[in-house]
C-alpha cells in the first residue's frame, strides 16, 4: 500500500524547517511502517532548502540512499523544486560521507 501525501495539505508555503518536519514525519512514520511513499508538490511553485533539508535529507539519518530512491517516488514537481532536491541531497550525502555521522540538523518532535 503506497501512502500518497500532498505536501500543500500539510503545510504550506515549504520553506520552514517546522513545515519540512511535518512532512518529514508523514514519511518517516509510512517507512517505519514498511510503506512506500509518494510525495506530491502539486501547485507548489517554489521550496527552499531548509524545507527540503527537514523533509527528505533528514531521512539519510535512517536510511540509505537507495532505500530511500526506492520508497519515496517524488511527483508532479517542477525545475526549481527538482533542482533544490539534488542540490540538497547530494550535500547532504557529502556531509555525511565527511563527517561519518548524521547530519547535525534536529528533528522537531511531530506536530499532529
Amino acid at each position: 500500500m503506497v501512502t500518497k501525501i500532498l505536501v500543500t495539505k500539510y503545510s504550506s508555503p515549504l520553506q520552514t524547517h517546522e513545515e519540512g518536519s511535518k512532512v518529514y514525519h508523514l514519511i518517516r512514520d509510512s517507512f517505519v511502517k514498511g510503506q512506500p511513499v509518494e510525495l506530491s508538490f502539486e501547485g507548489v511553485d517554489s521550496v527552499t532548502s531548509t524545507f527540503i533539508n527537514t523533509a527528505i535529507v533528514l531521512l539519510l539519518d535512517e536510511y540509505q540512499i537507495d532505500e530511500i530512491k526506492k520508497n519515496l517516488k517524488i511527483i508532479k514537481t517542477n525545475s526549481q523544486i527538482n533542482k533544490m532536491i539534488s542540490y540538497c541531497l547530494e550535500t547532504g550525502l557529502q556531509k555525511k560521507e565527511i563527517q561519518g555521522t548524521p547530519t547535525s540538523l534536529t528533528i522537531p518532535p511531530s506536530h499532529q
